[in-house]
């Protein structure tokens, strides 16, 4: 059952890419150089998504959509997603 779906952005929200930084060298180092999985997410953001996809009763399954313009990364970002 759904109550409700979640549309979510990746950048620091799931995935710490330093997309906030003055010069976004970090955003150019991760999303090249960094293997996922030695990438972690931002502590507490899987349990907080688990939460918001069983939703209240804890039986749900809220759908959850992740955007973000770095389209061509999908198989990066699912691999680190299913991590």
């Amino acid at each position: 059952m759904n109550n409700f779906c979640v549309a979510s952005d990746i950048d620091d929200t799931i995935l710490h890419t330093g997309v906030v930084s003055i010069l976004k060298w970090k955003v150019i180092y991760n999303s090249i150089f960094s293997i996922q999985k030695n990438r972690i997410p931002l502590e507490g953001s899987a349990d907080f998504y688990h939460k918001l996809h069983r939703g209240v009763s804890g039986n749900n399954a809220n759908p959850i959509f992740y955007v973000s313009h770095v389209w061509n990364l999908y198989r990066y970002l699912e691999l680190f997603l299913t991590k």
